[in-house]
């Protein structure tokens, strides 16, 4: 209480008490009340000078369950270390069965520094930090997906109907539309199928791919598998990613200009 006190006295008063980091994080504020039990009581009758006469009622302290986590502690250690001064995040999960296996945001903090109640000193310096170790980047930052995304725009061009897997495009190097140049691998990949463009990871084909599909039919086609969607891992504070669609844009911006989606935006998309 002494501790929370003297936060209150500082200006960053209002900040502190709506972070999310006071007292239990992560697993731990996530499962709370599996974690907790109920506390004992016992209710005594005491002569005048203190002692202890009788027991009048007795509840007896209730342990808290277990939690199982999937968490590899080695794993997860080898991930923090890798990163040292970096920052960044990393999510490693079993693709058998979706358990994580290694969840890391980096930098991070000690968060024993909350346990009594945080010093106004020290919450200031995680606070101001250019490098904002209390955001957990695994769970609230979001991210392009970079060319990860080009196996599933290659999976709808399949089911869609709008490329065959031998289909040849020439990449000279850059895509040209709308009067703007996209740029792609530098001396270009020449003619590349399908399979030769995931290999390479041919930004060309894939921006050709988007515009011919569209941004409405990229989206109906990859919210399905989860993008632009929350995960439902069952930590606390998971932030949505962005799925953009013609709707979605107009929902979003409030000047009209910005309300239209343009198709050279389609492009950066695939």
């Amino acid at each position: 209480q002494r501790e929370k006190e003297r936060i209150d006295d500082s200006e960053d008063a209002a900040n502190y008490r709506g972070t999310e980091h006071i007292g239990k994080l992560g697993v731990e504020q996530s499962f709370e009340t599996t974690l907790h039990g109920q506390t004992g009581v016992e209710r005594m009758e005491t002569s005048a000078g203190g002692h202890a006469v009788r027991r009048l009622a007795s509840h007896p302290a209730t342990p808290g369950n277990t939690v199982m986590l999937s968490i590899d502690i080695k794993l997860q250690k080898l991930v923090e270390d890798m990163f040292g001064d970096r920052r960044g995040a990393l999510v490693a999960i079993d693709p058998r069965n979706g358990e994580i296996l290694a969840l890391v945001s980096k930098p991070t903090f000690d968060p024993n520094l909350f346990v009594e109640g945080i010093d106004v000193e020290n919450w200031q310096a995680l606070n101001e930090s250019i490098d904002k170790p209390l955001l957990n980047r695994a769970l609230r930052g979001t991210y392009p997906p970079g060319s990860t995304y080009k196996p599933f725009m290659a999976l709808a061009a399949l089911e869609l109907n709008k490329r065959s897997p031998t289909q040849v495009y020439n990449d000279p190097g850059f895509y040209s539309y709308g009067g703007r140049t996209f740029r792609s691998h530098e001396g270009g990949l020449g003619g590349v199928d399908m399979v030769r463009a995931i290999q390479f990871s041919s930004n060309t084909y894939f921006y050709s791919l988007a515009v011919d599909m569209g941004v409405d039919t990229i989206h109906d086609f990859m919210k399905p598998l989860g993008f632009g969607q929350i995960t439902g891992i069952d930590l606390n504070g998971e932030v949505r990613g962005v799925l953009p669609s013609t709707e979605w844009k107009r929902n979003t911006y409030k000047r009209p200009e910005l309300k239209r989606w343009y198709s050279g935006e389609t492009v950066s998309l695939g």
